[in-house]
């Protein structure tokens, strides 16, 4: 087994004869196994589970107060659906129904005991280096997932200020048009209005006088409110043209 791999396991065992629990414990560590953890009671397997975190479980089947199947129900309900954590069930029954039972109750492998050094290191070396694989897959698609939310929140920033720009780009295409209509009918009424201010003047009365000239200061004004739209519309003139 690679040394990476044998180092950071972490390895759960649960079997009630204290005399399995050493001989198992002597095995993993002469094969270099990073962190292990016992218990010889079957009420405590959840407790150090969520404790200690393994990679891998060695559970006994037959064992008081809580079976191997029970154990094995109580870790199937403890953890995600799509999480693999190992689970090598140790027993002397291997009748077909046993297997079929303990297969169908979340184990991945058996050991039967007596147990073989050499079989115990190779079944564990196999499930452990599936169980990094996928964590390592698992990793990936959670950062592919996060490198995917990210770029679709980007997107979605920029369609946003695309929206916004299309906006402003057609209010200030309206206001543009808004603003050239009537400063033709202001250039008219001003044009006219200076023509006739000449003879008026020699002519007319003062009170037609002040008419005129209240008519042109109306008009002046509306100008000044036509230059003040256009400055609203021209960012996006500027705009187009430099683009080109």
């Amino acid at each position: 087994m690679p040394l990476s791999i044998i180092n950071k396991a972490k390895i759960l065992i649960v079997d009630d004869e204290p005399s399995n629990v050493r001989l198992l414990e002597r095995i993993l560590e002469l094969y270099g196994v990073g962190a292990m953890r016992s218990t010889t009671d079957s009420r405590k397997a959840l407790s150090c589970l969520f404790e200690f975190e393994p990679d891998l479980v060695l559970l006994d089947l037959n064992m008081p107060f809580l079976d191997g199947f029970a154990v094995m129900a109580q870790i199937k309900e403890a953890i995600p659906a799509d999480s693999y954590l190992p689970i090598v069930v140790l027993t002397a029954d291997v009748s077909a129904e046993t297997k079929r039972r303990a297969l169908s109750a979340g184990a991945h492998d058996f050991l039967t005991k007596p147990l073989d050094n050499s079989e115990v290191v190779l079944r564990i070396k196999n499930l452990l280096e599936n169980r990094f694989l996928n964590l390592e897959m698992q990793n990936r698609v959670r950062d592919r997932t996060a490198q995917l939310e990210e770029t679709l929140a980007q997107l979605g920033s920029t369609q946003e200020q695309i929206v916004k720009q299309e906006r402003l780009r057609a209010l200030g295409m309206m206001a543009g048009g808004i603003a050239h209509d009537f400063n033709n009918a202001l250039t008219m009424m001003l044009g006219y209005a200076e023509l006739l201010l000449p003879w008026l003047q020699q002519h007319a009365s003062s009170r037609e006088l002040a008419y005129l000239n209240h008519i042109m200061g109306a008009a002046q004004d509306a100008a000044h409110v036509v230059s003040r739209l256009r400055e609203f519309y021209r960012p996006a003139e500027i705009t187009r043209s430099a683009c080109r």
